[in-house]
């Protein structure tokens, strides 16, 4: 049991890593689109090629390929203890789900960004390349979004609006 916390611990430390690197790389989305957060699905309509090679015609972008090219490293989508991994593809089997309350949103419009999640550790059912977290209300809606897991020694990572990760 010790040596299976410690190795969980090591996992949830590079857990911390890919969100905290996925926050730099959203916080540089937002410099580059005239301050706006990404959506969790943007299209239909849209012509893409993912990280894997695979080109999209006319199908939605998910947030993690838009976020991709400012990361470029598509180890950091994954968490070690997910079980599953991302492999750059097409999917929306993802263990990372981006708060779809943030989608399109100006950066000035978030009044407690310190606060605020912007990425949550999730498993399925739903969609769990997305969540739906209302700081306001402080509620979660997993309807149309992924459930929270918190995977780690009973512990859960989140990427906040301003960047950082805890």
């Amino acid at each position: 049991p010790v040596f299976a916390k410690a190795r969980e611990k090591a996992r949830a430390a590079s857990c911390l890593s890919n969100m905290k690197q996925l926050g730099m790389g959203i916080k540089m989305y937002v410099q580059d689109y005239d301050e706006k957060f990404m959506y969790d699905s943007y299209g239909p309509g849209v012509s893409y090629v993912t990280p894997s090679g695979q080109t999209i015609t006319g199908g939605y972008m998910l947030w993690m390929f838009m976020v991709y090219p400012y990361v470029k490293n598509v180890q950091l989508f994954n968490c070690p203890s997910a079980g599953t991994t991302f492999t750059g593809a097409y999917t929306g089997d993802m263990r990372y789900g981006w708060n779809g309350y943030l989608n399109g949103k100006a950066d000035a419009q978030i009044t407690y960004p310190a606060e605020c999640i912007a990425l949550a550790e999730t498993y399925t059912p739903g969609n769990p390349y997305r969540i739906y977290y209302n700081a306001t209300t402080d509620v979660f809606d997993t309807t149309n979004g992924g459930t929270l897991q918190p995977r780690h020694n009973d512990g859960l990572n989140v990427a906040y609006c301003d960047g950082p990760a805890k």
